[in-house]
């Protein structure tokens, strides 16, 4: 079972981005919510507290990645 990790907004309320636990991030729209516009994979991420944030000027997303030792 995948877990969130982390949910941003963007800038304009549009979209929603997630990171989970199953190694993704996806980009959602929220005005088409059928399936992400973006799906990123292969992306470690073993531990919850595992982040991800917006830069300054809200045009790059700074992700986090985990592993087991």
């Amino acid at each position: 079972m995948e877990e969130y990790t982390s949910i941003l907004s963007s800038f304009d309320g549009t979209k929603i981005v997630t990171r989970n636990t199953d190694y993704t991030m996806k980009v959602w729209d929220l005005r088409k919510y059928e399936k992400p516009i973006v799906h990123y994979s292969n992306l470690p991420n073993s531990f919850p507290g595992s982040k991800m944030c917006w830069s300054p000027k809200h045009d790059l997303l700074v992700l986090g990645t985990s592993i087991s030792r």
